[in-house]
This record gives structure tokens, sequence and C-alpha cells, in this order.
């Protein structure tokens, strides 16, 4: 089934983050929160509605009517639907950047046109004196080469035996597979303020999409490992040759934009259908930046969202309306963002997982998400999927402060915006944005698990079915309670893989 999804406005887009960009999860203070009547203590509601009626503007907030339970696996028993999310398309991940290691202003929609200031403590004691500087910055092709480093660490030989792919499944908008050249030089055509009416026309006008920036940066990536030469590039296809080997890594686009699980899986089971008969390819890995959650959350976030400028926002309200209290948000945020069990993604993932092996078979990554939580959103959380955190360049061994907890981590913060083209044809472009999430540390991974599966003996292919590097336990289930450690790649590679 296909599920478009409506009352999509773009008004808020300035605070929302790029694809699980910039975001940190605060709890409202209690000083912000509403006191409402016999609110709950120690444990959630037994039903947990959405919001409904006219909002009330209070000043600082809105007040709304508690509406119907929604449809989500914490309340419902029965199969629901459960929709693909980005930030671009909401639930979207706020800007809480108070008391967090970094300090922005002036950017918007999870870009920016200066890189952020990092406050951090001079000297080795807790009393040393507080100082701040501009975040470090990187080239995604930086991660590239540090990518190629670390598996001919671990024993891999580089030369590729096989043909492989990477699957970028994302929202590429109606049409948005590239950016536009004016998204790389936003500085020279629209000056040094990014506003939110200069972000939405870029969105409106298909110049910018999430996974456009997402393709962008695993080919640029896929550049930085020095192994492959760029041999064409169509419009949801960027095809490389290993400079030795001759073997093909492609890089395919699958297009969510807005649709449920359903739909994604068909396109997701085309596209691999589409690699191997046309190029014979039956290995490599699937990259998901985006979450999965149960579609009545999205549409109750997106029938009010006019009036949040994040979800954090939303969940406020919505935990007002349930007389939910403050040191149970944490809860009321996983409950209503845990996906149905019964989901055609997951089917389909674990189908191909069936039939996985040294000689055929897709690593599924995704990103664990950016609310600071100590655990997975799904999909990563599935455990047939390589959930992956996020560092910094700063602190590249440190989770960064917006990232949720993952299975295996990867440097996401903060990434130069260049185009992939310009940096093979050799152009010296200097960045005029900036990005980071956990929506670019797995294309990381991805990118290493599709040239590791191209490999005649993969460092890290398969315990079974499963990826090696995917051994946490889904929360909704109980055989295997192994929570997601955050292992730094080079690490996992040597604790997990044979």
């Amino acid at each position: 089934m296909k599920r478009f999804l409506k009352h999509f406005s773009l008004r808020h887009y300035a605070a929302l983050l790029l694809g699980g960009l910039l975001l940190v999860a605060c709890s409202p203070s209690p000083e912000t929160a509403v006191v409402s009547n016999a609110k709950s203590a120690g444990k959630l509601p037994q039903t947990l509605r959405g919001l409904a009626g006219k909002p009330v503007d209070m000043g600082e907030k809105y007040v709304f009517q508690p509406g119907s339970a929604l449809d989500i696996p914490f309340q419902s028993s029965s199969t629901g639907q459960n929709c693909v999310i980005n930030a671009f398309n909401t639930p979207g991940q706020g800007y809480r950047m108070s008391g967090s290691g970094y300090r922005m202003s002036g950017s918007t929609g999870g870009l920016t046109t200066l890189p952020p200031e990092y406050t951090y403590t001079k000297g080795r004691y807790r009393w040393g004196s507080v100082a701040s500087r501009p975040a470090a910055t990187l080239s995604p092709a930086q991660s590239g080469a540090e990518l190629i480093r670390t598996l001919g660490r671990a024993g891999g030989n580089l030369d590729a035996a096989y043909d492989s792919a990477v699957v970028v499944v994302d929202d590429f908008g109606k049409d948005a597979y590239f950016l536009n050249d004016h998204v790389y030089r936003f500085q020279d055509v629209y000056g040094d303020t990014l506003t939110t009416p200069l972000f939405e026309m870029l969105v409106t006008k298909q110049l910018l999409s999430h996974g456009a920036v997402v393709l962008n940066h695993v080919n640029a990536v896929i550049y930085g490992t020095s192994m492959y030469d760029l041999l064409n590039v169509e419009k949801t296809e960027v095809i490389w040759k290993h400079r030795q080997s001759g073997a093909l890594l492609v890089v395919k686009a699958v297009n969510t934009y807005g649709f449920d699980t359903d739909y994604v899986a068909v396109e997701t089971s085309k596209a691999l259908n589409e690699l191997q008969n046309n190029y014979g390819i039956l290995k490599g890995s699937v990259n998901m930046s985006f979450a999965v959650v149960p579609c009545d959350t999205v549409d109750n976030f997106i029938q009010y969202r006019d009036y949040f400028d994040n979800f954090w926002e939303y969940l406020e309200a919505l935990a007002d309306v349930n007389n939910v209290v403050t040191s149970l948000h944490e809860e009321l945020f996983q409950a209503v963002t845990t996906p149905f069990k019964d989901d055609a993604l997951h089917r389909f993932i674990g189908k191909q997982s069936d039939v996985n092996s040294e000689k055929r078979g897709y690593v599924y990554v995704a990103s664990s998400g950016n609310f600071s939580m100590p655990y997975q959103m799904y999909p990563a959380a599935w455990e047939e999927v390589v959930g992956v955190s996020a560092s910094s360049e700063d602190e590249p061994f440190n989770r960064a402060f917006f990232s949720n907890d993952g299975e295996v981590m990867d440097k996401g913060a903060w990434f130069e915006l260049l185009n992939f083209k310009d940096l093979v044809n050799g152009s010296r472009v200097s960045p005029q944005l900036f990005y980071a999430g956990t929506s670019f540390s797995a294309p990381n991974v991805s990118v290493f698990s599709a040239v590791d599966m191209s490999l005649n003996n993969p460092v890290c292919g398969f315990n079974g079915s499963r990826p090696y590097l995917a051994y946490a336990s889904d929360p909704q289930l109980t055989n295997r309670p192994i929570a997601a450690q955050n292992l730094f790649l080079s690490d996992a590679l040597a604790s997990l893989c044979p």
C-alpha cells in the first residue's frame, strides 16, 4: 500500500534538521512544563492519546485537547502501519543546543554557513578554564581514506574481486537526486545568512533533498578511498570502477519520498533485482538514514506541525494531554516511535538475510537516531541491521552529544558540503555549508561494508545470516539482551569479526 504523507507544510523546515543532522535530546525543565491534574508517576498511562482540538496560545506554548488513542504498538495488539521518516518529512529533530558542547546561531534546516562553536575545558582537570573555538571539520573524502586504512589494518586485501553496490534508500523528494550547484555555492549566490525562506525555496524547487545530501556524501566517501575511478553518473545511479581489478561499485538511489514501509520494501526489492539483472551484482550494502515509526504518530504530528519548531515540542504537548511527568518523557518518546513488529520492510530484510553468505548478500546499515537516547531507533534496532551512532572530528572516540547509542560508531560531525564531482575533477572549492548527524556516520559504514563485501575474503561479513557488526538485541525481543555499545569501527572489527 502506498501512503503519501499529506498535510506536509514547509513553514518549520528551518527548525528541523537535515536527515538527522544536528540535535540534542533534552527533556523540558520542570519550570517550563505545564502542570496538569494528577500527572502519572512511575509509569505511562495505559492509553496514550494524540493531540486534538484548536490549540490555545498560552504565550510560550500551545495547549491542546486530548484526542483519540494513538494507533501504536504500546497500546494496540492489532497490526498497524509504519512510515519511513527523516527530518525533512518529520517527526524532525530539533535544535536543543543548550548544555551541549556546541553553540550555533544563524543556521537553518540543519545547514550552517560557518562551523559551529565548540566549547571545551582547557587542561586535564575539571576546574580548568572553559574555552571555545570553531568545531573541527572534515571532508567526507577524509572518511573514505580512514575507512580504507581501517580495512587494510584489519587484514583486508584491497583488490576487489566482485562487483558490489551501495543502495541508498532515502527521501529524494519528487526528483531531487542530486544537489543543485546553488547549494554548494550558497554564500556566493545568496550571501552568508541561511534564512528560512531561502531554505524553503531550495526544498520546494527541488534543489535540495535529504537523500541528495546522503547520496553526495556516499560518493565523496568512495572517492576518498582512492580505490575507484568515476565511470558514469546517471539519474539514480553513480558507477565507480576499481583501479586495479576493474570491479564495479554501483551507488543506486531508492526514493522513499514520504511513503510507508510497504512501498519502501517493494522499491528496495526492485533495486536489488535491477542490480542483479543489469550488472550481475549480488552483494554490497543498503544504507537507511531514516527512522521507521507508526504512521499514526507521524500523521498526528503533521496535523499540528505548524505549532511546533521540532518534535520535542510536540512530545511536550503530548505529555501534557496525557498527564505524563517530565521524568517519563524518554519512555513516552520510545512508546510513540516504536514501530509495529509486523513490518513489510523488516520482513523483506529478514528474507534477504536468509540467503546471506560471503558470496552473496547485502549488509543493511541504518542511522541510530539523533535524540541523544540510550538506545537505537528502528530500523537500526532490528537485529539484522547494523545500527550506527556518531562521533565528531573533535572527539572521534566519544559518542557525539546529539547521537543515540549504536552498535558501531563512526564520525558524523562536522562535514564540509562539497560536490563529489568537484573532488573527482580536482577542483579547489571551499565549503560554504556544513552538516552533521548519524545520517552521515551510517553511510561511512555502508561504504565500508560494500567495499569489504567486494573482497575475495571479506574482513567482516556474515555470522550465519546476520552481519557480524549487528550484535545488539531488538528491544522488542527478549532472547538476546545485548545493548548497543558504540564501538568505534576499528574496535568493532577487532572484537566482533573473525
